[in-house]
């Protein structure tokens, strides 16, 4: 199976940090995160979170649908551990790899960086927040920005089966001609802001009403 050969640069935080859902537009800085992030707020009724069926194609958007990936959060072989359920085309397009049904332990390559996703990943489902990170892919040589690239992860209502689902779109910005997926160039990933919105106590974001 082609893996993703991403290295890890500099560790995420160990905790993110803490910023009131009501200021996630300008820590997020990308509309397409931003309009996920108001569709999957819209979808939260009576304090509950989004369902499975709650993710209608047709009302998420043509545009946003092939930049999705859902996650089924998962224990394997003792360790935390995700499968991807669903990978958008635009992103098997983009990375040259369709991780669809394929655990994230076994699609990349660099365990460390492996493990930062995973506990990325889970962490929208263990405490019901959206979590945002914002990072760059760097040329190991020379240190230099390739990519920039954000990744917003959403918590989704489990399975009636108990397993725990989570979506994330991830937006890649191009600073110079570079494929991350690439052996010969071999990225390392460098952090820059890893943040949680907690939704518990929130207050309303324009437009919204407060929380009953």
């Amino acid at each position: 199976m082609k893996r993703l050969t991403v290295t890890s640069g500099e560790a995420w935080a160990n905790e993110p940090e803490l910023v009131d859902i009501a200021n996630a537009a300008a820590v997020i800085r990308a509309p397409l995160l931003e309009r996920l992030l108001d569709f999957w707020i819209s979808r939260c009724r009576d304090g509950d979170l989004p369902g499975r069926a709650d993710i209608e194609p047709r009302e998420i958007g043509a545009e946003m649908l092939p930049q999705l990936v859902m996650f089924d959060c998962v224990e394997r072989d003792g360790r935390a551990d995700v499968r991807y359920r669903l990978v958008g085309t635009a992103l098997v397009d983009r990375l040259g790899i369709d991780a669809t049904g394929s655990y994230m332990r076994d699609s990349i390559a660099d365990g460390v960086h492996a493990e930062q996703l995973i506990r990325h990943t889970h962490l929208p489902v263990e405490t019901g927040s959206p979590v945002f990170s914002h990072g760059v892919y760097v040329d190991r040589e020379t240190g230099e920005a390739r990519l920039e690239t954000k990744r917003l992860t959403l918590p989704l209502r489990p399975l009636p089966d108990g397993t725990r689902l989570a979506i994330a779109c991830q937006t890649l910005d191009p600073r110079l001609p570079f494929q991350p997926s690439a052996v010969e160039i071999q990225p390392a990933y460098r952090s820059l802001r890893f943040v949680r919105f907690p939704t518990q106590g929130r207050s309303a974001r324009p437009g919204e009403e407060p929380p009953g």
